[in-house]
């Protein structure tokens, strides 16, 4: 179970990372990949789809202003939204687990795993 409390926290902090990428518009994260990117592609039909598909290639030779345009296009259909979806659904999956494993925690074990998740999402709502 503390596997998978693991897995959550890694996967929200991916997430997180990945929709201040989006807020920053970095181009290495089009290098490397992000879940931003990866939602576009999974989405997005017709021109949509041949838009980021053609960015995506400027925007890996260099192209700065086809990483802005592919940054503003994936966040047009949503992919904000989905990160941030995404990183929510994984605290609260990660809070479930914590509850499921806490009688077999120390107090002060089970402390410091919520303090994990208070910071990542300090209010509770990563979702707005």
């Amino acid at each position: 179970a503390l596997s998978g409390f693991g897995q959550c926290v890694g996967e929200v902090l991916q997430a997180v990372d990945d929709a201040l990428g989006l807020q920053a518009r970095q181009a290495s994260d089009l290098r490397s990949g992000s879940l931003a990117l990866a939602y576009g592609l999974s989405v997005a039909e017709g021109s949509d789809r041949q838009s980021i598909e053609a960015l995506l290639l400027s925007a890996r030779c260099g192209d700065e202003r086809s990483v802005e345009q592919l940054w503003e296009l994936l966040e047009n259909i949503g992919a904000m939204r989905y990160l941030l979806i995404e990183a929510a659904t994984r605290v609260a999956r990660a809070r479930v687990i914590l509850d499921y494993v806490a009688p077999a925690l120390t107090v002060g074990g089970r402390a410091d795993l919520e303090s994990v998740l208070d910071y990542i999402d300090p209010s509770n709502r990563l979702v707005t």
